[in-house]
């Protein structure tokens, strides 16, 4: 299948909840719901995010920008050309043109333009000449807090920390080109820096820092209203002070790139002004979310030591561009845009260890589950199929009678080499394909994750398990052995801490285990993860516990084991070799309640052979981890290694394909390792770690590790 093809059976699939409620003549959305990409317009679905501020820029007069939030308008200063032909097909107004000497739109500033953690800006944008080599062009910016800008030819987004370090991100040059139409949006937050052109990443990378806050005022064509001055056409500015998902990004893009169809029934639409929800996933987005925590509060880790991404320099963005290390990781070029150009969605989180005395390095993110919505309801088979699933009562089914724990899988030499995939991102077809690969080239495991979140939103409701139940059959019809790990609290379930801070209760998420385990007990080979990272505080934004997730897992054990007594449950993967938060959960009593060990035995950038580290070690890994097994007389419980591998952000293709053979070599000598997933096959959903290029070609890496015995 071509990649257009991809991407517009990808499009088909995006459809989001909407909730219109006319009043007067505007749109109303209540927190959380979103417009169904193919039929709203752009306005409802940005509307729907709930903007910090909006401005349209579509006023044909006056010097007064208003902000379609009705929280901040902005100045029109010097005079720009009011009333020219929109950018955004699926805008109902005009744009302005900027002459790139000395107008721009001057805004003050207030405390949600101030973001600490958590932001998002986006533009419609039709540069007319862009700048030179060591110059800038602002689109859109808060001097000495963030921009949204042009640096050379290249589109950055930057952030900047209160020391004034600038963290910028990076397009590709040529990703954007003078004449041409545009959407452009940078997200930050969580971990994840983002840039998107057309609704498709185009570079990312891990930052886990503040936002420098001030009370300098927002620009619009300008840096601060001296300098950096754009020439062409913006429309739809909006800031937001949450992170837009990938999926709602591709929403935008997909509304606001078709051409408006007239609305009698709605003439001026405007966004409710209640804010919206702090979870970036959380506007009707089947899909997983990015950590709603931050690194930089309560619990935090401390900056690492080393960061391959940091930009040294505290220089102004009118300084020259920044050495590439960092420009983030960009992918290729994005044409001028047209509605066939999909994105897909693009995860968060990263491997931070919590558990040592010193600081150390810390590897860029992995993602978080963004599953693509399943067409189709869950449960209640008289509800006719909608484009967006809807929750449907409780499945009901008998328990089955607590049993003892089912034996082990395990014993022989070598694990099963596999991925760790994210199939609940993308519509089943492109499962299937991957599927096809993972066999053709001898693999025989794959893991990949599940969102209780967004499969229970309401409590004793259920959606997307039709696409589950899909999924676990596709895996299985082609040999493979399956491992799902369960993550992502629903905001019911812990106040809406966020879907990475723990349930208040577990037996709520015990509960949901319990659903899924009963669901599935008549198929052989289930394996639940019970969270992820769960010593990492990206995963555990209350700060990391052994206590608390033991209590987690006795609880999602019983529910497991009542169901479905053959099914194996593992403790979450724990990232790094961090034997102490196992010991914590045999310290607080769980020794009983798993069957085996997940790890996620990540180096960052030393070669898998390298012993010097015990905490960042491969070789040493298993062997550590099954030393304390062993103290607790459990030495023969399995332990899974469903993550592992390399970001081509610390070293190079060449050198991690390299590091890939000689990991199967040394784990081919374990025993008792049921499984060996490499994360993760696609760098469309996150560049530096995919196997599998955007283009869908195969890396050197996928090559050799394909190969390897």
């Amino acid at each position: 299948m071509s990649v257009s093809t991809r991407f517009v059976r990808a499009r088909a699939r995006v459809a989001l909840l909407l909730l219109v409620a006319i009043a007067g003549t505007a749109l109303v959305f209540a927190p959380g719901q979103a417009a169904e990409a193919s039929t709203a317009d752009f306005r409802a679905a940005v509307a729907a995010d709930h903007p910090a501020a909006w401005w349209r820029l579509d006023e044909a007069s006056g010097i007064v920008a208003g902000d379609a939030s009705g929280r901040t308008a902005g100045t029109y200063r010097h005079g720009p050309r009011l009333g020219d032909p929109r950018v955004a097909a699926g805008s109902t107004g005009t744009a302005v043109g900027f002459d790139g000497v000395n107008d721009y739109v001057g805004i003050a500033s207030t405390r949600a333009l101030s973001p600490r953690r958590t932001l998002s800006v986006e533009a419609w944008i039709e540069p007319t000449r862009l700048p030179g080599d060591g110059r800038f062009a602002s689109i859109v910016s808060k001097r000495e807090s963030w921009s949204l800008q042009f640096n050379g030819r290249r589109l950055e987004f930057t952030i900047i920390q209160p020391d004034h370090t600038r963290r910028r991100l990076q397009a590709r040059a040529g990703a954007i080109v003078a004449g041409g139409s545009y959407h452009v949006v940078g997200t930050y937050g969580h971990g994840v820096q983002r840039l998107y052109i057309n609704g498709r990443l185009v570079a990312s990378r891990r930052l886990d820092t503040r936002i420098r806050v001030n009370r300098n005022r927002v620009t619009i064509g300008a840096w601060g209203g001296r300098q950096e001055f754009f020439r062409g056409k913006i429309d739809e500015v909006a800031v937001y002070d949450t992170v837009l998902s990938p999926t709602r990004v591709d929403v935008h893009w997909i509304a606001g790139s078709k051409p408006h169809k007239p609305d009698s029934r709605d003439p001026n639409p405007t966004p409710s002004p209640t804010p919206g929800p702090t979870d970036p996933g959380a506007a009707g987005d089947p899909g997983a979310s990015p950590d709603p925590g931050s690194s930089a509060g309560p619990g935090a880790t401390p900056t690492p030591t080393v960061d391959p991404t940091a930009d040294p320099t505290s220089t102004p963005p009118g300084d020259p561009t920044p050495s590439p290390t960092d420009a983030g990781t960009p992918s290729p070029a994005v044409p001028t845009p047209t509605p066939t150009i999909a994105p897909t969605p693009v995860p968060t989180v990263a491997p931070t260890p919590t558990a040592t005395p010193t600081p150390r390095p810390t590897p860029t993110p992995m993602p978080t589950p963004r599953p693509t919505p399943s067409p189709t309801p869950t449960v209640a088979p008289t509800v006719a199929p909608t484009p967006t699933p809807r929750p449907t009562s409780s499945p009901t089914a008998t328990p089955a009678p607590t049993a003892t724990p089912a034996p082990t899988p395990g014993g022989t030499s070598g694990p099963r080499k596999g991925m760790a995939a994210h199939f609940m991102w993308q519509p089943l077809s492109d499962t299937n394909a991957d599927l096809d690969r993972m066999k053709a080239a001898g693999m025989s495991y794959v893991r990949f994750d599940v969102s209780w979140r967004n499969s229970e939103p309401t409590k004793g409701t259920y959606q997307y398990l039709d696409k589950l139940d899909q999924v676990i059959a596709a895996v299985q019809a082609h040999g493979m052995q399956l491992t799902m790990t369960v993550i992502e609290t629903p905001s019911w379930a812990n106040g809406g801490a966020g879907m990475f801070a723990p349930p208040t209760s577990a037996s709520d998420y015990a509960s949901f285990m319990g659903v899924l385990a009963r669901r599935y007990a008549s198929r052989p080979g289930m394996v639940w993860e019970i969270w992820n990272e769960e010593n990492d505080p990206h995963f555990w934004t209350t700060g990391p516990s052994a206590a608390a997730y033991t209590t987690m897992l006795k609880a999602a054990y019983t529910a497991v084991k009542a169901a479905d007594p053959d099914a194996t449950v593992l403790v979450g993967g724990i990232l790094f070799n961090n034997t102490a938060f196992l010991e914590g959960i045999y310290s607080n009593g769980g020794g009983g309640s798993f069957d085996g060990v997940a790890i996620h035995p990540y180096t960052i950038n030393r070669a898998p052979g390298d012993t010097t580290s015990a905490y960042y070690g491969f070789k040493n890994s298993v062997p550590q981890f099954r030393t304390t097994l062993g103290n607790h007389g459990q030495a023969s419980k399995p332990i899974y290694i469903t993550e592992f591998g390399w970001s081509t952000a610390n070293v190079s293709d060449a050198t991690r394909a390299q590091w890939y053979h000689d990991a199967v070599a040394i784990a081919d000598g374990w025993t008792n390792v049921p499984g060996l997933g490499a994360y993760t096959i696609h760098q469309s959903q996150f560049a530096e770690y995919g196997l599998i290029t955007t283009a869908g070609a195969l890396t050197s890496s996928w090559t050799a590790y394909a190969a390897a015995k």
